[in-house]
């Protein structure tokens, strides 16, 4: 076997190197998906006969191709003019289906944009800790970054598509990726917030909660960490949501923000809804129950010029 009058074992040592990136000796997963493109990866299958079905269906078309290596582009446009600005972008989660995607195209910029110690991170990637493979993919990706030298930057958030979510695997007949309690999804972020706090590389964090047990979680964890490690954590509550929670926040030191939708009406007023359901899912969870004592109490401080 001979390709370009390389012999056979110049062959696998060819491709051998192509496929160890980080050039240990061995190749594992991250390995592979790193060094494989999704190009490359349709035309293997293309060639290999008897691809039909299901596995055929998965094939991208050159119509796909083109659409994607231009959703690239233009990714790769936004990423660079938040770059040159210095200006952080959030790239959001979505649905389980299209996940996978999204992860590619934020960890390929995150590989590109993240990797000047003076400017810091610049692409984020978001975790939805409602699904029950989410402190997994944390991890993965975490010592994906930490082997390649950038550096890693996520917003953590509870989820958006809980009811939806649950549905869809109900109608194809699979386990639901949602975890299958509030108390669940609770530890499953407290456990992502952890195993993020407790990394050596330092990735930079966003959480993006409500939930006042969870602030006091990663507040109480700060309190045990390096007093460096706070410059690499921020808060974020959605502007009119939780101002309590933001307030005290800023008032102690820690770096808290409130996130504002701007856009267009026809792509806010979907994403406010989203907000809604989600909250409407969690009605009558104590930590609803928490924010109203919380807003009555700063209601009658103003009323009466004294506490509850």
């Amino acid at each position: 076997m001979k390709l370009c009058g390389l012999g056979q074992c110049c062959l696998v040592r060819h491709w051998f190197a192509k496929l160890d990136g980080d050039g240990d000796g061995k190749v594992d997963l991250m390995d592979w998906m790193n060094s494989v493109s999704l190009t490359e990866l349709s035309e293997i299958m293309m060639r290999e006969p008897g691809v039909e079905g299901p596995r055929l269906e998965t094939v991208l078309t050159e119509e796909d191709l083109r659409l994607l290596q231009s959703m690239y582009r233009r990714v790769d446009a936004v990423c660079k003019a938040a770059f040159d600005s210095g200006v952080k972008i959030l790239i959001d989660a979505e649905w389980t289906a299209i996940q996978p995607a999204i992860d590619k195209v934020a960890t390929s910029m995150m590989r590109k944009y993240n990797r000047d110690d003076r400017r810091g991170p610049i692409v984020y990637n978001t975790y939805q800790t409602y699904l029950k493979d989410a402190r997994r993919r944390v991890n993965r990706d975490l010592q994906m970054a930490q082997r390649e030298g950038y550096r890693f930057a996520c917003k953590v958030v509870r989820g958006a598509y809980i009811v939806s979510e649950r549905m869809k695997a109900e109608e194809d007949g699979r386990e639901s990726p949602i975890c299958d309690t509030y108390e669940a999804t609770s530890a499953s972020y407290h456990g992502v917030i952890e195993d993020l706090l407790d990394h050596a590389s330092r990735p930079s964090i966003i959480i993006a909660t409500h939930n006042a047990d969870t602030v006091k979680f990663a507040v109480k964890k700060l309190s045990n960490c390096p007093p460096e490690r706070r410059d690499d954590v921020m808060f974020a509550q959605l502007y009119g949501m939780a101002d309590p929670i933001t307030y005290i926040l800023a008032k102690e030191g820690y770096r808290a923000c409130k996130l504002v939708p701007y856009g267009p009406i026809s792509n806010v007023v979907p994403y406010l809804i989203r907000r809604a359901q989600e909250n409407s899912a969690m009605l009558g969870t104590p930590a609803v129950a928490q924010e109203r004592a919380l807003l009555f109490a700063e209601a009658w401080r103003r009323l009466t010029g004294r506490g509850s």
